[in-house]
């Protein structure tokens, strides 16, 4: 029963996401002459969840705090839609996934998910959702529309503990972190395992750049980011991080990881090419999750 309701609330939160999209779409007035459109700066903005407190929002450029969102204490992992006009919450003491409108700041609907879910990502066509089940250790993709499962791959024969999933940015590979495996895999656009990396240990949280040319990742116990070729899959470079980091973000042009470390309580803006530390945020109470809109590439990571 609790497998069913899981896939169902999934599936409904992927529905919820498209129809809110394409609410928005239909809405939009036609363009106009490209004469008459002006170029106009965007500001970014770093959303991190606290599993002791709200949601804080961070300007990206100085990286003060402007705001916060109330979804309840337990806030996990997050991500974007794919017009980054709503950002989903895991909060594990309601579990449940709190949708909020980011132009209001308000939660608009909460949807019941279970703590079994890590991880999620879409297809780039949007048509199916592939899953991290720590509790199953297993992968699973679900058809977004019937919540039918697809595919389903147990990681057991590669390492314990699915946690972070990303699709790279041309949409036929995806990313996944095995935290007690210490092991990166890839999987291609049918969902089969065509690669398998040694991590350094726990690896949890993982990007694509922009380009799709590098894959970051986090390790918790190791205390470091990781840099993989993303077509070698060789080590390009390790960088020196805080404790028991979980999750990261890239800004929009790639130019710096925003990285949230739980238990020293900080968020590190790091050089993204050097590892030179920017800024430390302090002050937070138990950073997990972050994600930044606009995102340069976005995934969801409901930690459970």
């Amino acid at each position: 029963m609790l497998k069913s309701t899981m896939w169902t609330a999934l599936a409904l939160v992927g529905l919820v996401l498209v129809a809110c999209s394409k609410k928005e779409e239909a809405a939009q007035p036609s363009t106009p002459p490209a004469a008459e459109i002006k170029a106009a700066p965007v500001q970014a903005f770093a959303y991190v969840t606290h599993i002791d407190g709200p949601v804080t929002i961070y300007s990206v450029g100085d990286y003060t705090k402007v705001g916060e969102i109330d979804v309840v204490q337990g806030g996990r992992g997050m991500g974007l839609s794919e017009d980054g006009k709503l950002m989903m919450v895991a909060v594990k003491n309601t579990s449940d996934m709190a949708i909020v409108d980011l132009e209001t700041r308000q939660v608009i609907r909460r949807v019941p998910v279970g703590i079994d879910t890590e991880g999620i990502e879409f297809s780039d066509d949007g048509k199916h959702m592939i899953v991290t089940n720590q509790a199953d250790e297993n992968v699973s993709v679900y058809d977004i529309e019937t919540g039918d499962v697809i595919k389903r791959i147990d990681t057991r024969d590669y390492g314990n503990r699915p946690h972070g999933v990303k699709r790279s940015p041309e949409g036929k590979h995806f990313a996944v972190t095995l935290a007690y495996g210490n092991k990166l895999l890839i999987l291609d656009h049918e969902y089969k395992v065509v690669n398998e990396v040694p991590t350094g240990e726990i690896p949890q949280g993982v990007t694509y750049s922009r380009d799709g040319s590098e894959i970051f990742l986090v390790l918790a116990r190791g205390k470091a980011i990781q840099v993989f070729n993303a077509e070698t899959l060789g080590l390009i470079r390790e960088m020196p991080v805080g404790d028991r980091c979980a999750n990261l973000s890239l800004t929009p042009d790639d130019s710096q990881l925003v990285v949230v470390c739980g238990s020293s309580k900080e968020i590190k803006v790091l050089n993204a090419q050097t590892g030179e530390l920017v800024k430390t945020i302090t002050g937070g109470k138990m950073p997990w999750g972050v994600i930044i809109s606009p995102k340069s590439r976005g995934s969801l990571n409901m930690p459970g």
